[in-house]
């Protein structure tokens, strides 16, 4: 049988409890999502959880649309989200709050079709307290490979953990020559010694021909 939301039946999906692999059609878009099947020990009832969402797919109109009304068919709160094109695809991450009945009535919503062109991956999110970043890099210089390895290895050696991240790729002002640029906001732990990263960077500005600029966030 279809499945029904509160808004309208959705044809051609069927129900499933054989796999944790659901894939199901929506407003002629196709996703694929996959799943924890942890059903059995999450709590029953209308309990509301948060739920991280990732997906990327083919770029296209109106895909936000369908993402935003597949939350809301099934009474789940778009709360947070980062949503960016990159080389024709469209990815993100959405945390939305939604019941287990609404989690499970997406979950178990099967069609077999090896078409999709959209992929989607539900986690459930995890309670902590809020991280704020005290530590913000810019980098800059010639684009080459290995650049963001070698950034984030001597990140990592500091236990310095990236919040956020972003870069890109864009044309020279005065070469031409492609550059890539880089922001990062971190958290670093309350023992870091924040002239180690600068001499550990310095090496890095050095090898590649990179400006990068670090400093202190306060909160």
């Amino acid at each position: 049988m279809p499945l029904r939301t509160p808004e309208r039946a959705i044809p051609g999906l069927f129900f499933s409890q054989s796999t944790p692999i659901t894939i199901f059609a929506y407003r002629r878009c196709l996703y694929t999502v996959t799943t924890n099947d942890n059903r059995s020990a999450r709590p029953r009832g209308s309990m509301q959880q948060q739920y991280v969402i990732t997906f990327a797919g083919a770029d296209r109109t109106g895909l936000v649309e369908a993402l935003a009304e597949l939350v809301k068919s099934h009474g789940g709160d778009w709360q947070q989200s980062e949503l960016t094109r990159l080389g024709g695809a469209f990815a993100g991450a959405i945390l939305v709050h939604v019941s287990n009945e609404g989690f499970e009535a997406i979950t178990r919503a099967v069609e077999e079709n090896e078409n999709t062109d959209l992929a989607i991956h539900i986690t459930e999110a995890v309670s902590q307290p809020q991280i704020e970043p005290n530590l913000h890099l810019a980098l800059t210089g010639p684009n080459r490979p290995g650049i963001v390895y070698e950034i984030t290895h001597e990140l990592a050696e500091l236990d310095v953990n990236i919040l956020h991240f972003t870069s890109r790729v864009e044309s020279g002002a005065w070469s031409g020559e492609p550059l890539f640029v880089a922001d990062l906001d971190t958290c670093a732990p309350a023992d870091f010694d924040l002239e180690e990263l600068r001499d550990r960077l310095d090496g890095i500005e050095e090898r590649m021909t990179l400006e990068i600029d670090i400093e202190s966030v306060r909160s």
